[in-house]
């Protein structure tokens, strides 16, 4: 503590000097209860960054609790804590009201007292009209009162007599047209189910029906991104093949006519061309000129074959190790089968990464055409299903766009991850569109106000500004006709407010950006 209103010091004596108290052990019994439901309720009081206002028990009385953190550049970081007895401010109120009720009450009374004394004094004709409207007060419509008078009682009694007969005959009105009233809320309310059943079945064919639109529309960069790695597959085993062949024949001869010390120099040399990158053809041409010089200075030949070779397999300019080997007089045809066996094993790499790729592609196809019937939430990756809906359009993306990423780690949240896919797939889509294919594209995943946001930012012509409030609108769209149904934004809308999230829109020439939040937790 720092300081405190009650009596007790916020220090202690020690051997060093005095020492702040910790709030925990206060004799306060007020400030050990709000220190500990701070900890309860945050884990550590450096969690507190705003504002907080909390209603708390201590010992039977109920308490109001603020919190303000106290922060500045120079390093303060102080927190003023305020407990407030709500009996301090709420006695008088108490006292207030009682006094009011206790008021009530008597002025109650009394009213009833001066009512009975003065119905006791009116004479019996009225007394006979009180019993009649005390009965029908209680539902007694065939109560009448009979008094023969000419006075204003008289008057009374006869006017009092017509009233519950006009009230009877309202009474039975009232009673048929209550009964057609139940019956058309029922109806009514069977018809709102059964029409919340229909919107919700068309809605969900809406989305399906976009997403088999937008299938549609990526089948043939599909089929090339997966026709890509299926070729580099064929080449690659055409090139095993051949490379193999090879190799069977030429390495056992190659290795029996080896000493030890070449032998290690072969295996130390298809050791260090595994590990290299592959090389462009300007980085071979390059090296190839390096090796073949420090080749020429030792003497070796044929200096250009074996620099030829050596390039291929991306070896470095230090040739000290493979000497041994380099130094042979069938040098060329050890290297050779070095070259072939290098060869092997780049194209299983090569075969790898094509069916790790084809499988992506595969794997987001069939995650994306999913179609979830049971209509229930299932705890999923936002970021998943972000990247399958950019693993589909990677065809369209690489040719003229410039896509960058800023994924940040965000949870897991219960959602229905294939209409989710649906809104990054119409979002994604449109901002390509706006483009016409060319420009850019920021994509981001962040954690924000208890949840996530998602952006589309795109570098297109953006949208005007007299149509930005409709374009959420079913049916509108600003596209040439037969490029848009117009329901494209509004399913994006629809989805998002079924996982209780919002989406809004900003655009401006040359910058248009979607953001979509949605709850960490749903009520």
């Amino acid at each position: 503590m720092v300081a405190t209103s009650t009596a007790e010091e916020p220090f202690t004596p020690s051997e060093k000097g005095p020492q702040r108290l910790p709030a925990l052990e206060s004799k306060d019994p007020v400030v050990r209860a709000t220190t500990q439901t701070l900890l309860d309720r945050f884990g550590t009081l450096q969690e507190i960054s705003v504002r907080q206002q909390l209603t708390i028990d201590i010992e039977g009385k109920r308490y109001f609790l603020q919190v303000n953190p106290l922060r500045d550049q120079h390093g303060l970081d102080w927190l003023s804590v305020v407990v407030v007895p709500e009996a301090d401010f709420m006695e008088q109120i108490y006292a207030n009201t009682r006094s009011t009720i206790g008021l009530s009450v008597a002025a109650l009374l009394f009213a009833i007292l001066i009512g009975v004394s003065t119905a006791r004094w009116v004479t019996n004709p009225i007394l006979k009209i009180n019993a009649a409207a005390t009965a029908i007060s209680s539902g007694d419509l065939q109560r009448s009162v009979a008094l023969n008078r000419s006075d204003e009682l008289g008057e009374l009694a006869r006017s009092f007599n017509q009233m519950v007969q006009d009230l009877r005959i309202s009474l039975e009105e009232r009673n048929v047209v209550v009964e057609a009233l139940k019956k058309s809320e029922q109806q009514l309310a069977e018809y709102n189910r059964s029409l919340e059943q229909e919107v919700q079945q068309r809605t969900q064919e809406l989305v399906q029906s976009e997403k088999m639109v937008a299938l549609g529309q990526l089948t043939a960069g599909v089929a090339h991104e997966i026709n890509t790695p299926l070729g580099a597959i064929q080449a690659a085993g055409e090139n095993i093949a051949s490379s193999l062949e090879k190799s069977m024949q030429q390495l056992p001869k190659i290795l029996d006519q080896l000493q030890p010390e070449q032998t290690d120099a072969f295996f130390e040399l298809l050791a260090m061309a595994q590990q290299q990158e592959l090389l462009t053809s300007r980085e071979e041409r390059k090296l190839k000129r390096s090796l073949k010089k420090i080749l020429a200075e030792k003497s070796l030949e044929p200096a250009n074959d074996m620099a030829s070779t050596l390039s291929k397999m991306g070896v470095s300019a230090d040739l000290s190790s493979f000497l041994p080997i380099l130094e042979l007089p069938n040098n060329t045809e050890v290297l050779d089968v070095a070259y072939d066996l290098t060869v092997i094993h780049n194209n299983t790499q090569n075969i790898r990464l094509a069916v790790g790729r084809a499988a992506k592609i595969v794997f987001a196809l069939k995650s994306y055409a999913r179609q979830d019937l049971s209509n229930e939430k299932v705890k999923a990756s936002v970021t998943d299903t972000v990247e399958t809906v950019l693993t589909l359009y990677h065809n369209q993306i690489k040719h003229g766009i410039d896509l960058t990423k800023d994924f940040e780690d965000v949870p897991d949240i219960l959602c229905y991850p294939e209409e989710l896919a649906q809104v990054w797939t119409n979002l994604l889509h449109n901002a390509m569109q706006a483009m016409d294919y060319k420009g850019h594209i920021q994509l981001t995943i962040g954690q924000e106000q208890q949840g996530i946001l998602v952006s589309f930012t795109d570098s297109g012509s953006g949208i005007p500004e007299d149509v930005q409030a409709k374009i959420f609108d079913p049916f509108f769209t600003t596209k040439p006709a037969g490029e848009g149904s117009g329901l494209g934004l509004d399913i994006v809308r629809k989805i998002v407010d079924k996982h209780q999230g919002k989406v809004e829109c900003q655009s401006q020439p040359g910058h248009t950006r979607f953001e979509v939040w949605l709850p960490l937790e749903v009520s």
